[in-house]
């Protein structure tokens, strides 16, 4: 439903979620959160910036995926798809 990158710890990622769970200060995250608890698992890959473009790698992800979260991390072209299509 969601993908990111972050440089902070993955204790601290996640951290930020539960807590967004109840702040809501990112409201479709908020959302998928808490409509969703039960369903929802946190999943992650530790790579190195030096081996992968990470950047890239969350673009190509969110271009298959094209998780309903997401709102402006695709590229050009599906950006432009999902847009006329949500």
């Amino acid at each position: 439903m969601y993908v990111g990158i972050t440089t902070r710890t993955l204790r601290k990622r996640y951290g930020e979620y539960l807590d967004e769970m109840r702040r809501g200060k990112r409201p479709r995250v908020y959302y998928m959160l808490n409509k969703y608890p039960d369903d929802l698992y946190f999943n992650y890959v530790s790579l190195q910036p030096e081996t992968a473009d990470l950047e890239q790698l969350e673009l190509d992800l969110n271009d298959a995926i094209l998780p309903p979260v997401v709102t402006k991390d695709f590229t050009a072209e599906i950006r432009d798809l999902v847009s006329a299509l949500r």
